[in-house]
């Protein structure tokens, strides 16, 4: 294209964390992918269970419509495969951090896989500091704490009162180990001395549904 300035000569690797358990929404994503997208960027997303709902929302936004949302694929978004229901995000950094050190490898990540994870879990896959180089803190997302309809507590006293009257009675849904869910509901505990029965999911929107379907008592959200 005549006055276009030239590409890089490979393309870079942008990864992403949807929101689903805290991770980036779409709307903090896409104006970072739009400028990456100059650049030859390619997105590869995971995270249960958002990656094609994340990578449809960043692929319209890029008006494309030759993106291959696929493990591997050659389209600028694709999704990575994993485990995730442990994972907690650790799976992209983990692409990241073996990716070449050239600088063509960006992430986008929470505190999850690289603040807890490498507290909670006994080995991961990457070291931090040794594979990782710090760009910027964009974004700051909160948790609040939702109940199914049917349960008998409408604040936090009453939500402890009733924990406390059948101890291991009240279930509480969270996104996997070395999660900020798993982290706030065991502080919850101890703050509240109770026992709570607490459920992994692979991500926020199973979770929901178990909740809004009176199957699973509580979880923590991302605002």
């Amino acid at each position: 294209m005549s006055g276009a300035s030239a590409g890089p000569e490979r393309s870079f690797s942008f990864v992403v964390n949807p929101a689903s358990g805290g991770g980036a929404a779409p709307e903090a994503v896409v104006p970072v992918a739009r400028l990456l997208r100059d650049a030859g960027a390619r997105v590869d997303v995971t995270y249960s269970p958002g990656p094609q709902a994340m990578a449809a929302v960043v692929a319209a936004a890029l008006e494309r419509d030759d993106v291959v949302v696929s493990v591997g694929g050659d389209g600028m978004v694709s999704s990575l495969a994993g485990p995730v229901s442990r994972a907690g995000g650790t799976l992209a950094v983990a692409h990241v951090a073996k990716s070449a050190p050239d600088g063509y490898s960006i992430g986008w990540f929470t505190g999850g896989p690289i603040v807890l994870a490498p507290i909670t879990e006994a080995s991961l896959p990457y070291n931090v500091a040794r594979d990782l180089i710090p760009v910027s803190q964009v974004q700051v997302t909160d948790q609040v704490l939702v109940a199914r309809p049917g349960l008998k507590a409408n604040s936090i006293p009453e939500l402890v009162a009733v924990a406390k009257a059948a101890p291991g009675s009240v279930s509480m849904g969270h996104t996997g180990i070395g999660t900020a869910q798993l982290l706030a509901a065991v502080m919850l505990e101890r703050m509240a001395g109770i026992d709570l029965n607490e459920i992994p999911y692979k991500g926020e929107a199973p979770m929901l549904n178990d909740i809004m379907g009176e199957r699973v008592d509580l979880g923590l959200v991302t605002a």
